[in-house]
């Protein structure tokens, strides 16, 4: 049985394309039954605010994904109860980074995306409600490892509910269910989703795109996109 972490409908969380805000999609999101996530990589503090506050004035539920050494967010945060806001979802560039976080205000449900194994002491420090495995299909900064060999490891190794992103489609979803996932992500899954906020010559290259179109940068700063 599926644990309820979110106050989506579904266990699913659902990014938009990057540097798109559009409060239509995330109505729709919504009304599917999902958590609509405003992921803030690639805008401002200033733009990040104001769509924040946004939403804060909707009736929708939502959720914030932001990076973990983002201060000046991080400090708003503790001092504003937004309370529409479900989810924080906190990213980070190495392990380093979370060694010196933590994230004080308590009226939020926050969760670690994470991309490394073995990252127990800070995490368990951090007390996160839940944990996004991050593998190598998905989009951005990726991991080493599949979502799989993440799901598996942090399921033997911790007692943290699970989210996954990346690889999850139509028929692994059940499987990742079936494995002890909590929950599933989505992003360009959805791209050419008639409601989704992209160009039609976008959606013409997506549509394209094969799985050998996929490439990893950044290997030598230690870091994968």
């Amino acid at each position: 049985m599926i644990a309820r972490r979110i106050s989506a409908r579904l266990p699913l969380l659902v990014y938009h394309p990057a540097k798109v805000f559009d409060t239509a999609h995330f109505e729709g999101i919504h009304a599917a039954g999902a958590l609509p996530m405003l992921d803030t990589e690639f805008f401002t503090n200033t733009d990040i605010i104001q769509m924040v506050e946004t939403l804060a004035q909707s009736k929708l539920i939502f959720g914030l994904r932001l990076a973990a050494d983002n201060r000046a967010l991080l400090d708003y945060l503790e001092a504003n109860s937004i309370a529409n806001l479900d989810l924080v979802v906190f990213t980070y560039r190495t392990p380093a980074d979370l060694e010196a976080f933590q994230f004080n205000n308590r009226d939020y449900r926050f969760f670690i995306e994470t991309t490394d194994i073995k990252l127990n002491d800070s995490l368990t420090r951090i007390d996160p409600h839940g944990l996004i495995v991050k593998g190598h299909e998905g989009p951005g900064k990726v991991s080493r490892y599949s979502s799989f060999i993440l799901l598996q490891w942090y399921l033997n190794h911790g007692d943290w509910p699970l989210f996954v992103h990346g690889g999850v489609g139509w028929h692994t979803a059940a499987g990742l269910f079936a494995m002890g996932a909590e929950g599933i992500v989505l992003d360009n899954q959805l791209f050419l989703a008639k409601e989704a906020p992209l160009a039609p010559v976008y959606k013409d290259v997506i549509r394209q795109l094969e799985e050998k179109d996929a490439t990893i940068i950044g290997q030598s700063l230690q870091v994968r996109y």
